[in-house]
């Protein structure tokens, strides 16, 4: 369960938005604007709202009003998935995944009934169902989102004092082993969907480092671990199903620290005094 126990996005437009930027994000595409959406409404868009050519993903975007029976937003929107997966049959460009992403909450009968589509259909492209539960699990790593899309429930962080040499004192390698987290978690759920209805629990598997590591939360374990948990955390990645029939699952830390040096140069040039913004604005 998320920090912040965020509202759903009621309006359809913001939430298209809110997936777009939050796929962009999580996926850390070139300039965060890999992910677009598609066409604008009123076009024949072809049962997709968002596309990225160069990731070959389409994702569809489903705000439902909450308010309504757990069955019948379920129903509704196994029947919306049918009909667009009907849909992107007319588009013009290949694609590897399509996932259909919703305001209602993680829901393991869709997420079955997804499988069953796939297996039935024989389709060649994979079929996810993301709830609001896994998005806003992800757009909480993401203050830019929250400030962006739920300013009201940004929640000003004590500051807390790290002893030296504590692993969330070093930002580059903090952040690595956060996306080694993240990773196994992606990866390991491939594995429990296939298997039943499981959900991958981050809080139990940060806890589980926490006692391995003999630590008060992950950014605690001590700096001169940094290998060894980033050994331990590569492994189980690769031992995951899905990481067995991947050819590279990550990237090392030397490839991480080649990929996030030239955003950071770029994000500190200025010129007469101001800084130069990422291309699409972000700044």
């Amino acid at each position: 369960m998320g920090s912040f126990n965020l509202p759903p996005l009621k309006n359809s437009e913001r939430f298209e938005h809110f997936v777009c930027d939050l796929f962009n994000y999580v996926e850390k595409t070139d300039s965060y604007v890999e992910f677009q959406i598609f066409g604008k409404r009123g076009q024949n868009q072809k049962g997709i709202d968002i596309f990225s050519q160069k990731n070959k993903t389409v994702i569809q975007c489903k705000a439902k009003d909450g308010r309504g029976r757990d069955e019948t937003i379920r129903n509704t929107l196994l029947t919306d998935i049918e009909n667009d997966l009907d849909k992107v049959r007319e588009l013009n460009f290949p694609f590897d995944r399509i996932f259909f992403a919703s305001t209602f909450r993680d829901d393991s009968q869709i997420q079955e009934h997804l499988n069953y589509l796939h297996a039935e259909r024989h389709y060649s492209f994979s079929l996810q169902y993301i709830g609001w539960d896994t998005l806003t699990h992800y757009a909480e790593d993401h203050d830019d989102l929250l400030k962006k899309y739920f300013p009201q429930f940004r929640q000003k962080k004590p500051k807390t004092q790290l002893p030296v040499g504590a692993l969330g004192t070093d930002l580059l390698r903090k952040n690595y082993v956060n996306r080694l987290i993240n990773r196994y978690g992606k990866w390991k759920q491939f594995q429990l969907n296939r298997e039943g209805n499981e959900k991958f629990n981050y809080g139990s598997f940060k806890k589980h480092l926490m006692n391995r590591y003999k630590a008060i939360g992950i950014n605690h374990i001590p700096l001169d671990r940094f290998d060894e948990v980033v050994s331990y955390l590569q492994k189980k990645i690769d031992g995951t199903a899905h990481g067995r029939n991947q050819a590279k699952n990550y990237s090392t830390f030397e490839e991480y620290q080649a990929e996030i040096a030239p955003k950071e140069k770029v994000k500190e040039k200025t010129t007469a005094g101001r800084v130069i913004p990422f291309p699409g604005g972000k700044n």
